[in-house]
């Protein structure tokens, strides 16, 4: 049982290990010149800073996410024996 707790976490390390060299940097064509930036500056479609709309939305996914750190500090609690 432990033995296949350890080949699985192996594993993970090494798939990590695969993506981490895969990651490449981006293409400079990706990015705009310093002469596009002050176009948008003038013609002011550039904000300064971004404000998202009030979305009800966020409700599915921050219970869900809450309810696991409640989980996880518990449970850490109990592995530190702070319970």
């Amino acid at each position: 049982m432990a033995e296949d707790s350890a080949d699985r976490e192996a594993g993970i390390l090494v798939i990590g290990l695969i993506c981490n060299i895969l990651v490449r940097p981006v293409a400079d064509k990706h990015f705009m010149t310093p002469q596009q930036e002050g176009e948008l500056d003038a013609a002011g479609t550039r904000a300064a800073f971004v404000t998202a709309p009030a979305d009800p939305g966020w409700l599915a996914v921050g219970i869900p996410i809450a309810i696991g750190v409640w989980v996880t500090l518990r449970e850490a609690a109990k592995l530190f024996g702070l319970t």
